[in-house]
């Protein structure tokens, strides 16, 4: 997801584009992906110049999105996925004081993934929505903070 907010709005990112750079096989690319696919999180463009990109804006997609989607637990013990009778299969179950402490932990873990966005992991200094250019021109969020940059340079002069 990272590789295809790196790339928004320059258009499909090829698989084997992430692979090789993200050092992640194709199979468990395409994988995830379909999985993404089926959450709304990305689209697939078919064809020569065809990969993959965001459905939604990085700023609508959160942590939680993706992780749910990719079928991740956040639960830091097992006994935090609890059954029906609150534990895991644990023999400590009913007599744990290390349970509620980590279940406080994971709700707080939830909430922190939840309120973080996508563009929230963005490295760059840019941390914000880029609006489309009115001339409808691709725009990345590299290029974007290359402009301002080269903005901030002339005005300095």
């Amino acid at each position: 997801m990272i590789a295809l907010l790196r790339h928004y709005r320059e258009g499909p990112v090829p698989v084997k584009h992430i692979s090789k750079k993200e050092k992640i096989s194709i199979d468990y690319i395409e994988q995830l992906f379909i999985r993404f696919k089926r959450c709304g999180l990305v689209r697939s463009v078919r064809g020569c110049k065809g990969g993959f990109l965001l459905a939604r804006t990085p700023s609508d997609i959160s942590i939680g999105d993706i992780l749910r989607c990719a079928g991740e637990s956040i639960a830091l013990t097992p006994c935090i996925l609890a059954d029906k009778k609150g534990c895991y299969n644990c023999p400590l179950c009913g007599r744990c004081e290390a349970q509620r402490f980590f279940e406080e932990i994971t709700i707080r873990l939830r909430e922190m993934i939840e309120s973080k966005s996508l563009l929230s992991l963005f490295d760059g200094p840019l941390n914000r929505e880029v609006e489309p250019l009115p001339s409808g021109e691709a725009l990345s969020l590299q290029s974007e903070h290359q402009r301002i940059k080269r903005e901030g340079m002339n005005r300095r002069r």
